[in-house]
C-alpha cells in the first residue's frame, strides 16, 4: 500500500510518499505561503510528480502540523 505524509507548518510543508515494500518514493519541502491549502495541494501534486505517481495510487494520507485541519484531502488528522 502507498501511503503519504504530510506536515503543514507555519513556514514549510513537507511530504513524502511511503510504498510499505520499497520505503520512500518521492519527498518534498515547500514553503508555506498565506494560502495553506494551495501550498499543500502544490505540494502533493509535485511529489506525485516526482515519484511518476496519480493521486489514485495513494491508499492513505496522514496530516500533522498546525495547517494540517485545512486541508481536505487528508485521510486522518
Amino acid at each position: 500500500m502507498i501511503t503519504a505524509g504530510i506536515d503543514v507548518g507555519a513556514v514549510s510543508i513537507k511530504i513524502v510518499i511511503l510504498d510499505k515494500d520499497n520505503g520512500i518514493l518521492a519527498s518534498n519541502i515547500i514553503p508555506t505561503t498565506v494560502d495553506s491549502r494551495k501550498a499543500a495541494q502544490k505540494a502533493l501534486d509535485k511529489t506525485l510528480e516526482d515519484g511518476g505517481l496519480k493521486f489514485e495510487d495513494i491508499g492513505y494520507i496522514l496530516g500533522t502540523g498546525s495547517g494540517r485541519f485545512n486541508i481536505s484531502f487528508i485521510s486522518r488528522q
